[in-house]
């Protein structure tokens, strides 16, 4: 069986939109090429192209069409110029079931976000600091600014090291029988002003026990992010990369790859009221590029720290 990387698709009679969906996103065999491609490696439009011999926006129309069944993600980087959008395959298999007896359990998902400035806990290292959609809380550089009364509003955080600390409600694991956490965050590297080559080492933990660390290639900037307002200056960090991390019963992936054996059992999500989500930097690591954590209203995505659990229905 190839492995796609994240989840299965299944398909019967009971929802024939969605089968059809799924059927015709297969009945092709350039979108057959670009899942076989994918398959090995993320790779972006101009690359599929290429490797396919078709023009780019035909492949971009067939990678809509993929997108839209569940098949790949899309994500935008940033790029020498501009942002590029790069593929990654979502599914490990599709399943027709049309005429069994025992029907696939299906599933939910409730999803929500986090403020970037809901954190429970913090200790960093400045050059440091936050700031919501209108301006400067305190004087920036001084970690007191983290414990300001209106922490809880910032869009945009920064630290140089150490280390920051969400608690997310696990209420749902202890209702239902969760097979999926996923979380998605926008982050970059922390230079002076803004810096494109500037290397970081950021470091993820589920309750206290690290799943992953991540190399961020720089502190963006170079044009105004999206989102971010037009009061903070064009010389400071404008955007960052759009990041997931996926844990289930066989693992924890980062943006669609392998990256630990950590499981949902393994890293008692379910223990007590709550789980801890911490982002960090260690000091004097190989790259310690320090790090910004982006909120709705700064930097290129439509979101702060995003959380999806699903679990089985019935």
């Amino acid at each position: 069986m190839n492995n796609f990387g994240k989840g299965r698709i299944f398909c019967d009679l009971e929802d024939c939109d969605r089968t059809y969906q799924v059927a015709n996103a297969l009945a092709s065999p350039v979108r057959l090429g670009i899942l076989r491609l994918l398959v090995h490696k993320s790779m972006s439009i101009s690359e599929l192209a290429h490797a396919l011999n078709v023009s780019i926006s035909s492949i971009s129309m067939h990678v809509s069409i993929l997108k839209d069944a569940g098949m790949i993600s899309v994500a935008s980087k940033p790029g020498k110029h501009g942002t590029f959008k790069v593929c990654g395959a979502f599914v490990e298999a599709v399943q027709f079931d049309f005429f069994t007896q025992s029907k696939v359990q299906k599933t939910n998902t409730v999803s929500w976000e986090i403020p970037i400035g809901s954190y429970s806990d913090v200790d960093v290292v400045p050059p440091c600091g936050i700031v919501g959609q209108d301006g400067y809380f305190e004087q920036e550089d001084e970690p007191y600014v983290f414990f300001h009364p209106m922490h809880d509003k910032a869009q945009l955080l920064w630290f140089t090291s150490g280390e920051l600390t969400y608690r997310i409600s696990n209420r749902l694991f202890h209702t239902n029988d969760v097979t999926k956490l996923v979380l998605s965050f926008e982050i970059c590297s922390e230079a002076p002003g803004y810096n494109n080559n500037w290397p970081s080492d950021i470091y993820i933990k589920l309750n206290g026990k690290k799943v992953h660390t991540f190399t961020i290639a720089g502190d963006y900037g170079g044009f105004r992010g999206l989102r971010t307002p037009q009061w903070w200056s064009t010389s400071n960090t404008q955007y960052g990369e759009l990041k997931t991390i996926v844990v289930d019963a066989n693992g924890t992936l980062a943006d669609g790859v392998p990256v630990s054996s950590h499981t949902i059992e393994s890293l008692d999500l379910a223990k007590g009221y709550y789980f801890s989500l911490s982002f960090g930097v260690e000091s004097g690591g190989h790259n310690a590029g320090g790090m910004n954590l982006f909120g709705k209203d700064f930097g290129n995505y439509d979101q702060a720290i995003k959380v999806e659990i699903e679990y089985l229905l019935g």
